[in-house]
């Protein structure tokens, strides 16, 4: 008896959803006729491709299609500035020791091919300060060369990936939402990481201080001086392993609380 209702169920659905393409199909082939333009004026305005090959119509979103167009830019700075702030959605950063005195960038990605800036990438100089900003893109990347004089750096980010490699300095804030972060070789006094379930990692010697929140990502901490330092691990549900002794007497200080995320110190 169930059974027999749910097929009653499901085919009267059926028959309700042909209808009512039928009607839709009927309705904007009729449109099209009264005014020509006015169906592809509606795709447009709202991203979309239409169909029709007289016998079946389709609309079909560009960003599904990936109405992106590939967009590579470079360009450099004399090194003046000694902060860099970068801010992005989704975009992977990887930063990295300049080769000379200057700032290299290079971005590529997928831009939106209408109605979007022209660059992967907003650019705002200052005296002493380099601020980026990610446009509307898609699978974009940047990589980013630093010289010495630069000193102090902050990355905030959605869901885009962080990596730096030999960065030396005076300062380093991470801040993501579900973005991972590995660096390397960094030696700057302050580093400070803050992520929901972004994972973090961090191969390299350790600064004077290290400060790191998160509430389920991971934190993996690797590390010659880990015997050398003074080390608080805090966690609510989270696992920790760590077989070195803390040295509270030490100038240096690795500091992490999670909620659910794991802390490992190698």
């Amino acid at each position: 008896m169930k059974q027999n209702t749910f097929l009653k169920i499901f085919f009267g659905l059926l028959v309700f959803t042909m209808v009512s393409y039928s009607i839709a199909g009927y309705s904007i082939r009729r449109a099209k006729i009264e005014n020509p333009g006015v169906v592809s004026t509606v795709a447009k305005h709202y991203n979309m491709q239409y169909q029709d090959d007289g016998n079946n119509i389709s609309f079909t979103t560009l960003n599904d299609q990936g109405n992106y167009v590939k967009s590579q830019k470079t360009w450099d700075l004399d090194g003046a500035q000694t902060k860099i702030k970068i801010a992005t959605k989704s975009a992977d950063v990887f930063i990295e020791k300049s080769p000379d005195e200057k700032f290299h960038f290079i971005a590529e990605g997928m831009l939106r091919s209408e109605n979007s800036p022209p660059d992967l990438f907003e650019m705002k100089v200052e005296k002493n300060e380099v601020e980026i900003k990610e446009t509307r893109t898609k699978e974009t990347k940047l990589h980013i060369q630093v010289p010495k004089s630069a000193q102090e750096f902050s990355f905030k980010s959605v869901s885009g990936n962080l990596e730096a490699h030999q960065i030396a300095g005076k300062e380093f804030e991470v801040a993501t939402v579900s973005g991972d972060a590995h660096l390397a070789e960094i030696s700057v006094k302050e580093l400070g990481i803050v992520t929901v379930s972004g994972d973090l990692q961090i191969t390299s010697k350790i600064p004077s201080d290290i400060q790191i929140g998160s509430t389920s990502g991971n934190v993996k901490i690797q590390t010659a001086e880990a015997a050398q330092t003074d080390i608080k691990l805090k966690t609510v549900s989270g696992q920790i392993t760590n077989p070195f002794k803390t040295s509270s007497k030490s100038n240096r200080k690795i500091e992490v609380t999670t909620v659910s995320g794991a802390i490992e110190i190698l």
